[in-house]
């Protein structure tokens, strides 16, 4: 376990190793709260990212963009990209567990908003009724792609009544 330096041995450490201790690289860089170009902000401003919250995180589907598939390779890839921008500057193993499992949902949610044509938007729980109806729908062959098209004809349907 390390112990916290005085100041004064601090200032000896840093002399010793060549680094002025008074210098402007050892001063704190901006936390990324801009936006990058046009694309997402990672945090309110004055919030660092990898300081916030994990529970107060709300992250951008901006930052899949570059992400053309979301599922298997991509989705680790995406994943791992995500996670840098928010990880902890120490290893923080309960931050970052949970910054995972938030990554992992988030990346779900995008997936399947990108499948359905953004009509999943959360997770649901299942009743027996609807594992019954999606192996109804799996033992026609039917794809994400196809429901979604159907829900979207049967709702100009109903709307033109």
């Amino acid at each position: 376990m390390s112990k916290t330096l005085s100041e004064t041995e601090r200032v000896a450490q840093l002399n010793a190793i060549g680094i002025n201790p008074d210098g402007a690289a050892l001063a704190a860089l901006p936390a990324n709260t801009e936006p990058m170009g046009d694309g997402p902000v990672l945090a309110p401003p004055g919030v660092d990212p990898r300081l916030q919250p994990v529970d107060e995180i709300v992250f951008d589907e901006r930052l899949l963009d570059g992400f053309e598939s979301l599922d298997g390779d991509g989705l680790a890839r995406a994943s791992a990209h995500v996670f840098s921008l928010y990880k902890s500057y120490t290893k923080d193993k309960p931050r970052n567990s949970a910054l995972h499992r938030r990554i992992t949902s988030f990346i779900t949610g995008v997936r399947r908003n990108r499948q359905t044509g953004g009509m999943v938007t959360e997770g649901i729980k299942t009743t027996k009724a609807d594992r019954d109806l999606a192996a109804l729908i799996a033992s026609q062959g039917v794809g994400a792609d196809d429901i979604a098209e159907g829900l979207r004809l049967l709702a100009e349907k109903r709307g033109g009544q």
